[in-house]
């Protein structure tokens, strides 16, 4: 959940710095929709160019949100590799532990041999 917090609040600041093409209205979706390959392979004919803006920005809302679905997927497949791999972390980390505590308890005996001068 605070990941969505921190993705919200930068998504907000990144909208506050992009420029408002709506103060230049008709004007701007005018130039857009010359200039947007998507748009005039579509065709404008039987479209007013209100309705033809919205479907736009509908089909790039449904792009958009496929995007979003895609990449929270790929979020909580990296998640779960993430913890996997902490797992394994801390196994070996254990396993080292018990080799150095196995090698402490090995060399203590070889210093007591040696001083007793018996092998066993």
């Amino acid at each position: 959940m605070e990941s969505e917090t921190v993705a919200d609040a930068k998504f907000q600041s990144k909208k506050k710095k992009e420029p408002n093409h709506t103060l230049f209205g008709p004007f701007v979706r005018f130039v857009h929709f010359m200039f947007c390959s998507e748009c005039r392979g579509r065709g404008l004919a039987g479209e007013s160019l209100a309705e033809s803006e919205k479907q736009h920005w509908l089909q790039r809302e449904a792009t958009l949100e496929e995007t979003i679905k895609q990449l929270q997927k790929e979020t909580d497949l990296h998640i779960q590799k993430e913890a996997t791999l902490e797992d394994a972390i801390k196994q070996l980390r254990n396993e080292n532990d018990s080799h150095i505590q196995k090698e402490a308890i090995i060399e203590d005996f070889i210093k007591q041999c040696k001083l007793g001068g018996s092998l066993i």
